[in-house]
């Protein structure tokens, strides 16, 4: 994904679910100066967003679907926080300084755009799902937070085997392509989404801790669309050990 920002105040976040890279086609926005693999062209639409501060910025979103699976990126004007903050100021009670802001900050507008992408991390994190990675991260020079959520969801939690096809230790998420027999013994190829390369650098996955051709074994939360697709848990490579790919360097469980 390649953010370049149009102005030095665009937020852009994104929200997708795991497919193969080469399904994906490489979108340009002319309008916000960014370009981002979608698995189609994506639909825009124009809406406004609701910063910390209440100023209501102009913002677009940009969508795709495939399945069940949903891609978003939002781009948020805030070059326009200040004229909004500032004439909101105005008409604030005397005395209200959360409302009045200060001089040469009036409406808090500095404080809107220093804060747009904690802000907007915040709201992600109050989603019905649990927070395993909240760090900082940069993907093609452009620098953010790098948020990862699991949902709720215990009934999709299964383990699965088969053989390695291709690792991907990667940032911000690493992938493993397996090939997995199904109840009819026919073999279809599974994406499994890990954390970042650092985050398994951490807990001791080097280069060749998994390879393509090792038979491994994974335990993993089922995508909810059906898809051929989780988010890893713990994996258990070729030579026996259990490793939790999700970071957290949590103990192996003893019925894995």
């Amino acid at each position: 994904m390649r953010l370049t920002p149009l102005i030095s105040a665009t937020l852009a976040i994104a929200v997708a679910s795991p497919l193969f890279a080469q399904e994906w086609i490489e979108f340009a926005s002319r309008e916000d100066r960014f370009t981002c693999n979608f698995p189609t062209q994506p639909k825009v639409t124009e809406t406004t967003y609701r910063s910390q501060h209440e100023a209501d910025l102009p913002a677009r979103i940009y969508s795709a679907s495939q399945g069940q699976s949903r891609y978003l990126v939002t781009v948020i004007d805030y070059t326009q926080a200040q004229r909004i903050l500032t004439e909101k100021a105005k008409s604030c009670p005397a005395g209200a300084e959360p409302c009045l802001g200060g001089p040469g900050d009036e409406g808090h507008w500095k404080a809107d755009i220093r804060g747009a992408i904690d802000y907007a991390s915040w709201q992600l994190m109050q989603r019905d799902a649990k927070l395993t990675l909240f760090v900082w991260g940069v993907v093609d020079m452009v620098e953010g937070r790098q948020i990862q959520l699991t949902n709720n969801n215990e009934d999709t939690f299964m383990d699965i085997e088969g053989v390695v096809k291709e690792v991907h230790l990667v940032v911000p998420h690493s992938w493993i392509y397996m090939e997995v027999k199904d109840a009819k013994g026919e073999t279809q190829m599974w994406a499994l989404e890990a954390t970042g390369r650092l985050g398994l650098q951490r807990i001791g996955v080097t280069a060749d801790y998994v390879k393509p051709g090792d038979s491994v074994k994974a335990r993993c939360h089922h995508l909810r669309d059906g898809s051929n697709g989780c988010l890893l848990g713990f994996l258990k490579a070729k030579d026996g050990t259990v490793k939790d790919w999700d970071g957290n360097n949590a103990p192996a469980p003893a019925d894995f």
